[in-house]
């Protein structure tokens, strides 16, 4: 996401050559994409579409830069050297504040498996090729993504990516009097939609990142610019435009989520809706540009650029300080300081750099801004080998996400409804008593380990799972608003299939941690007390297992800080609140509880990590496979599972 100087908007009317006047309501305009897409981030549930905010920039920036390069080509002053001048000094500035931030911010808090990862995209990002590394690293909404601190930079590169053809392309149109510039740019829009149709039925990940893929949608907005929509000349019809344009951006924010297959056609509303207030504030006057130019949005507008930039690192750090999401008082704090950030950045880094008192050279900036990025490159990929040679047990660290227990495809994404959930892939067939095992991805790093045991004790096995979502009928979290539905689904099941043992694992910690009142496990004890009791009356038995250790850090930053073989434990913590609740109810009878800190923990809260050379955990508390298998095999072996 970048914009031209923000005094520049190009307007046309129904084909008039295009004029530089300044638009309040492009910049109100801008202030909705941003906060979409800072809201969206935050996890707020209205926002599920809010990644539909990049799309609305790439129309404005269509149509705006589009505007500019006509307006000179118009005035027979284009020039490639002053356009790449604007663009430096545009996007430059405010790039390199937030690549040396974030990685003294990664260097301070990353994993030395995320450190290398960070790197390696600081490489590509000196490209301005970080949507190609991204394409093949990790789809916008895995959870690998959320410890990216620079995923951002995907449609950056993009936009860079076409402004480097398209200037040529508008030059070379213009001297060919018998060729019209609008029908040329509408057939290549039109062709980039099909490839981004095709490419996301093929696979929706590198999709979402593909140039090819995202260029109709600038050229959506370059198309009002060349004056191919007709001049709107009566009020009415320029309100009733620009609020459809509203309500089509409205639709695609509340109702479009991350399962989307996105962008191909899903990304028209958006797009269109964009272009419709575009083009009837282009050609007069109506409500929804007037409440577009209220100077709240438009400040917001104008420092969005560095609060597109500024915001995701922030949460990305914060985040993996706390090793997990959010809470509500959490993210409002780090959106005041992505706000905070980003007006400091606007004030004196955009703006100075932008309009200078001291004019630097062309040449000298130009010579300037290549030798940083490049300096970026390079430094990028000598830290990424120096980190995976910085330990001499270094390739085990960085191998550790490889060797975790795999879930899919029965632990579904926290937007997900269960009835994505594969019945077909997630009930293993055999001829004794079924076993269920249903939880959140605490649940789930099991379930390999339980798919071996359903096989070689010829037992049914039914694994279900979502991230984030304890197995707790009636539960609502408003961080996870499709937990609840979830559950019901789950449930239901469960009484349908009426397995004998029903096992249940959970983050406990993260829900004992909760600050918010409708978090709060106070009251909700008596809602796990229900679903045991609903899961009891149909004949099943239930067996929870227990809280296990989370670290206070991933445990490959942990490791990475050991010698080769002169250290296995650290310290870490367990939900003692749900322990004691569990050891409670195995008292009265009514499940079957085992406990996992016992197993890696001593007494004195220190716990076992590692195994000789392998690593039990992946990140801070997630099981590797060889840690997953550790338990299962004590838990198979124990009283508590083998009672009848």
């Amino acid at each position: 996401m970048t914009m031209p100087p923000a005094p520049a908007a190009s307007q046309t009317h129904g084909g008039d050559k295009p004029s530089t006047a300044y638009r309040p309501d492009i910049d109100g305009l801008r202030a909705v994409a941003v906060l979409s897409v800072l809201f969206f981030h935050a996890g707020w549930p209205p926002f599920s579409g809010g990644f539909v905010g990049v799309d609305i920039f790439f129309v404005i920036s269509g149509y705006l830069i589009t505007g500019i390069i006509l307006a000179d080509i118009g005035k027979g002053r284009f020039s490639i050297a002053t356009f790449y001048e604007r663009r430096v000094r545009r996007i430059f500035p405010a790039l390199y504040l937030t690549i040396a931030l974030t990685t003294a911010g990664a260097l301070a808090l990353f994993a030395a498996v995320d450190l290398e990862r960070f790197f390696e995209s600081l490489a590509w990002l000196a490209l301005f090729a970080s949507n190609f590394y991204f394409a093949d690293n990790s789809g916008y909404f895995d959870a690998a993504a959320d410890q990216n601190a620079i995923l951002q930079t995907w449609s950056l590169a993009i936009e860079e990516q076409f402004y480097v053809v398209f200037p040529l392309l508008l030059a070379l149109l213009h001297k060919q009097r018998r060729v019209n510039v609008k029908w040329v740019i509408l057939a290549l829009a039109l062709l980039s939609l099909a490839v981004s149709i095709y490419l996301v039925d093929r696979d929706a990940r590198p999709a979402f990142f593909s140039t090819l893929g995202r260029v109709w949608e600038l050229m959506v907005g370059a198309l009002a610019a060349v004056g191919l929509y007709p001049h709107l000349r009566s009020t009415g019809t320029r309100s009733a435009v620009a609020f459809m344009g509203l309500l089509a951006i409205a639709g695609s924010l509340v109702l479009l989520t991350v399962n989307t297959p996105f962008p191909g056609a899903y990304a028209l509303p958006a797009c269109l809706g964009t272009v419709a207030i575009i083009w009837a504030g282009a050609c007069g006057d109506s409500p929804v540009n007037r409440w577009l130019s209220w100077r709240p949005l438009v400040f917001v507008g104008l420092i969005s650029y560095s609060l597109y930039l500024l915001h995701w690192p922030i949460f990305v750090f914060a985040r993996y300080w706390n090793q997990g999401d959010l809470s509500i008082a959490q993210t409002s704090a780090a959106l005041a300081l992505a706000f905070a950030a980003a007006w400091l950045s606007w004030r004196f880094v955009e703006t100075p750099f932008r309009k200078p008192a001291t004019p630097v050279p062309r040449r000298r900036l130009f010579a300037g801004a290549i030798s940083l990025m490049l300096a970026v490159g390079i430094a990028g990929i000598a830290s990424a080998e120096w980190q995976r040679g910085r330990f001499s047990t270094g390739e085990k660290f960085i191998e550790a996400e490889k060797a975790r227990a795999l879930a899919e495809p029965c632990m579904l994404r926290d937007t997900q409804p269960f009835a994505d959930w594969p019945a077909a892939k997630c009930k293993q067939g055999g001829r004794g008593a079924a076993i269920a095992v249903w939880g959140d991805s605490f649940a789930a790093h099991y379930f390999d380990a339980f798919r071996r045991y359903g096989r070689e004790s010829d037992r049914p096995v039914i694994l279900i799972a979502e991230s984030s979502c304890p197995p707790i009928e009636g539960l609502s979290l408003p961080n996870r608003p499709g937990c609840a539905s979830f559950n019901k689904g789950a449930l239901a099941l469960l009484q349908t299939e009426r397995p004998p043992l029903v096992i249940l694992s959970a983050d406990w910690i993260v829900y004992e941690k909760k600050k918010t009142a409708a978090e709060m496990f106070e009251d909700k004890f008596e809602l796990l007390s229900a679903t045991i009791a609903k899961l009891r009356a149909g004949g099943s038995r239930i067996l929870v297992i227990g809280p296990s250790p989370v670290f206070p850090a991933p445990v490959p930053q942990i490791a990475a800080g050991e010698k080769e073989g002169a250290g296995d434990s650290a310290k870490a913590s367990f939900s003692r609140k749900f322990d004691l609740y569990f050891q409670e109810l195995a008292k009265q009878g009514v499940i079957d509880y085992f406990p996992v800190y016992p197993l890696f923990c001593t007494p004195s809260a220190h716990c076992r990590y590692r195994q000789g050379a392998e690593l039990l955990f992946w990140d801070s508390g997630h099981l590797t496979e060889r840690g997953s298998e550790h338990v299962v095999d004590a838990l198979t072996k124990s009283p508590a599972f083998s009672r009848q």
